[in-house]
């Protein structure tokens, strides 16, 4: 187990994201952990080392995004005009009407463009229970998709990495939960919670996985006889 390693290609569902890719994931300030480009090769190596001593198959997603968050952009836009306008009433100046007319949505539209598109500024106005539930959605889809649940012994587990939301979503298969205690696995990294803050170095993301992977090799060791590698072990890199 984990001495299979198989690239994960695009795949039809990531295409409608794609739009992000041409603009640069923080192209606007910031960046995302698996940017580092020592990201894939280091956590298919400790995906390996984890798959060493444990039955379970550990998957790794690292999202640029889990949502469009096209919302956030619009409401920003229209406050920008709004106050925009509001200067134009106060301000002792004379602004002509058709250029108010004109100004003023380009003025939202700019704004509603530019703040999806900066990691910073998502990261400030998204409110973190909202950014929790996004990625939480978004990671039970990549459950499906990465075919988590289709292990032998159900003893998958996801690792979900999202970017710009900058939060982690942890989600154990069935085998999983009915071998290690609640208490113990909540008190893991991320574990326990539809989704929690992420780490801002790629070390501590490799920490918490060994720290789960130690976990799992104590509950679920792996057995030198029959131990497959059913899942391939390089993380899925998403736009």
């Amino acid at each position: 187990m984990g001495s299979r390693q198989k690239p994960s290609g695009e795949r039809d569902g990531d295409i409608p994201d794609r739009r992000w890719t041409e603009y640069g994931i923080g192209a606007f300030g910031g960046t995302v952990l698996h940017t580092d480009p020592r990201f894939v090769e280091s956590v298919t190596s400790v995906v390996a080392e984890i798959e060493r001593t444990t039955s379970a198959e550990v998957v790794v997603v690292a999202a640029g995004r889990s949502h469009s968050h096209a919302a956030l952009g619009v409401r920003c836009g229209v406050v920008a005009a709004w106050l925009a306008l509001l200067c134009m009433v106060v301000v002792p100046w004379e602004f002509s009407p058709e250029w108010m007319l004109l100004e003023l949505p380009v003025l939202g539209g700019l704004v509603a463009w530019f703040v999806p598109r900066s990691e910073r500024v998502v990261r400030t106005l998204l409110p973190s229970a909202r950014a929790q539930r996004l990625v939480a959605r978004a990671a039970a889809a990549a459950f499906t998709e990465e075919v988590v649940h289709g292990t032998r012994d159900r003893t998958g587990l996801l690792i979900y990495l999202s970017g710009v939301e900058n939060q982690v979503a942890v989600i154990a298969d069935g085998g999983i939960e009915a071998c290690v205690p609640p208490g113990e696995w909540a008190a893991l990294p991320w574990c326990g919670a539809p989704a929690r803050p992420g780490p801002k170095e790629l070390d501590a993301f490799l920490e918490g996985m060994r720290a789960i992977g130690q976990t799992l090799a104590a509950h679920l060791p792996a057995d030198p006889d029959d131990n497959p590698d059913e899942l391939p072990d390089a993380p899925r890199v998403r736009p």
